[in-house]
C-alpha cells in the first residue's frame, strides 16, 4: 500500500488532523505552505497538499472510506479546506524550523530600519548579536517582539530612529516634544514609539505638522 512518508520526496511533510463523527481524517501537507495559508495567504490548494488523498491513517498510508467522508455532505474541496480549517498540525521537526526562522527574518526586517548605534544602521549579522543578547525569539506576533526588543536594546545604548517633523509649535507641542523627542532648528524629531500619541496630540488641538524626508543613517561598515 503507497505510503506517504515512506517516500524520500516527502520527508518533510506535515499532518493535519480532524476528527469529525467519530472517526480520523488526515491530509499530508507542506509545513511552509500550510504556515502560509493558516496566515492569510491565497495559496493554492495544490502548494499546500502533497496529496489531495484524505487518509484515516497518513502514517500507516490507510485512505478514509467513502462512506466516512459522505458524513460530510460536501464536495472533496470543501473537506480538505475544512480538515486544512479545523484540523490541528502534527508539527514534524521541518515545520518547527521554518516557523522560528521566519519569525527570526520578520524581527530582524522590522528592527533594522528602527534601530541605530552611532548614527549608524546596524548589519544584520551585528543586529541579531544584539538581539539574542537581551531576548529568545519564539513563534509568535512579530510586531509584539520587536517593540519588547527594541525597549531592551534602548537601554543597552543603542538609538531608535525618530521621525523628524515640521510643526506648528505651542507650549503644548514644545512640552510633548521635550518628553518625547527632541527641538531642532525647523523641524522636531520625535521618538517613532511616541508618533501616533504625537499625531493624536495634532489632530486634537488642530496644530498643523508635516513629516520630512530626511536623511538615511549611514549602514553600519563591514570590514
Amino acid at each position: 500500500m503507497f505510503t506517504p512518508l515512506n517516500q524520500k520526496k516527502l520527508v518533510n511533510v506535515s499532518i493535519v488532523t480532524l476528527k469529525k463523527f467519530g472517526r480520523r481524517y488526515e491530509l499530508a501537507v507542506y509545513p511552509n505552505k500550510l504556515y502560509e495559508y493558516r496566515n492569510g495567504m491565497r495559496t493554492p490548494l495544490s502548494e499546500i497538499l502533497q496529496t489531495d488523498t484524505i487518509y484515516r491513517s497518513v502514517s500507516k498510508g490507510e485512505i478514509a472510506r467513502q462512506g466516512d467522508l459522505d458524513l460530510f455532505c460536501r464536495t472533496h474541496e470543501e473537506i480538505v479546506r475544512e480538515i486544512l480549517d479545523c484540523g490541528y498540525e502534527q508539527k514534524s521537526e521541518a515545520t518547527r524550523v521554518y516557523e522560528q526562522e521566519k519569525t527570526e527574518r520578520e524581527i530582524v526586517q522590522i528592527l533594522r530600519n528602527k534601530v541605530t548605534r552611532g548614527g549608524r544602521h546596524l548589519s544584520e549579522a551585528s543586529l541579531r548579536e544584539a538581539i539574542g543578547k537581551v531576548h529568545n525569539i519564539y513563534v509568535g506576533n512579530s510586531k509584539k517582539q520587536s517593540q519588547e526588543i527594541l525597549s531592551k536594546l534602548e537601554k543597552m545604548g543603542f538609538d531608535r530612529v525618530g521621525v523628524r517633523v515640521s510643526v506648528e509649535m505651542s507650549d503644548k507641542v514644545a512640552e510633548f516634544v521635550k518628553q518625547n523627542g527632541e527641538i531642532h532648528d525647523g523641524y522636531v524629531m520625535i521618538r517613532s514609539d511616541c508618533f501616533p500619541r504625537f499625531k493624536d496630540m495634532c489632530e486634537k488641538e488642530k496644530v498643523r505638522y508635516l513629516i520630512l524626508r530626511r536623511e538615511e543613517p549611514e549602514d553600519e561598515e563591514i570590514c
